[in-house]
């Protein structure tokens, strides 16, 4: 089953639009949901981040021991 194609836009005047399959949708937003929204972005990029560096050590380590 093929995965659907989605686009998250930000856009300045009024929230973010969310392209799915060519279908857009518009969340409106205030402010300080942007801000959080992408404060949350940058929180689970982080940890998806550490996890991948983790994952690379542990990875590096048993292969030393081999």
């Amino acid at each position: 089953m093929d995965q659907p194609q989605f686009l998250i836009i930000p856009r300045a005047n009024d929230g973010v639009a969310v392209s799915i399959d060519g279908t857009i949708h518009v969340k409106q937003m205030q402010s300080t949901e942007m801000l959080q929204l992408a404060l949350n972005c940058l929180a689970v990029g982080m940890e998806m981040k550490r996890n991948e560096e983790a994952q690379q050590t542990e990875d590096h380590e048993e292969e030393e021991s081999v």
